[in-house]
């Protein structure tokens, strides 16, 4: 299954929606290892929480150039990607193209998806849901279109992790006292620009326990962005930094109320 279909759901929300949305500013030109770890330990959370088998029908819901959709279609899933930018479609058209066996496009919004109900095996949103103008029935519609016994699962950043929590508290306070000019890490902390909703733990698993029962609650990384966190770690030997942030990542798995990304594995409640 390579192939794409158009839709034309997204017509009446044109108002609501960066149609052309794109990526090019998601992933800085240097990263530091924090936020390098933070990127591979999301992807593998959130891949290991899908588990595709057996050519089950995985739906990616804001899929973006659809590298995720495609790395779970070589774990054995027949995914489809659904995602409203042109550009984003464009892009991940020319990447499935070259390596995409198993994967299928359609151009929609999460919000009103064009899916029959009950006709995906499992449904995943990895990073999408907080640009979403109406985030809570973008999770209505994947309550709907999952058939009883698949799982949803949700992955976002905690913008009210351990790290930003320090930074907002101790740094800025003590950075105004000296009257200093603001940091970049400021900008860090605050919500990004193209984010329409702000979510932490707490919020999302109220939104998500209004339709689906949760569960399991992922916590993944800790202490990212903290003041100067990035820094010390460059200056480590690899393997050392690695060490500390798989240490610090197994801590975060038991306390996501605090970890820097939140991974919920969801199911539909009896008799939906």
């Amino acid at each position: 299954m390579a192939n794409d279909m158009n839709s034309t759901n997204h017509e009446n929300h044109d108002g609501e929606f960066d149609l052309d949305w794109h990526d090019d500013h998601v992933v800085p030109k240097v990263m530091f290892p924090d936020l390098e770890f933070f990127f591979d330990r999301l992807s593998q959370a959130t891949f290991d929480a899908v588990d595709p088998r057996n050519g089950e029908r995985v739906l990616d819901v804001g899929c973006g150039r659809a590298n995720d959709a495609m790395d779970l279609a070589r774990r054995g899933g027949s995914c489809l990607g659904l995602e409203p930018s042109e550009t984003m479609i464009y892009h991940a058209r020319r990447d499935i193209a070259k390596d995409g066996n198993g994967v299928a496009l359609v151009r929609g919004i999460g919000e009103d998806m064009p899916l029959k109900a009950h006709s995906v095996d499992k449904v995943v949103c990895k990073g999408a849901l907080d640009h979403f103008p109406t985030p809570e029935k973008a999770i209505m519609e994947m309550a709907r279109v999952v058939k009883p016994g698949g799982s949803v699962i949700i992955t976002v950043a905690n913008l009210d992790c351990l790290g930003f929590r320090l930074g907002r508290t101790f740094f800025v306070r003590f950075r105004k006292m000296l009257r200093r000019e603001e940091s970049i890490y400021e900008r860090i902390w605050q919500t990004p620009f193209d984010h329409t909703y702000r979510f932490d733990y707490k919020t999302l698993n109220k939104m998500v326990k209004q339709h689906m029962r949760v569960n399991d609650s992922i916590g993944v990384s800790l202490f990212f962005a903290s003041p100067w966190w990035g820094s010390i770690l460059s200056k480590m030997p690899r393997p050392i930094s690695r060490a500390i942030l798989r240490t610090l990542d197994s801590v975060a798995r038991h306390i996501p109320s605090l970890s820097d990304g939140v991974v919920l594995k969801c199911s539909l409640r009896a008799g939906r």
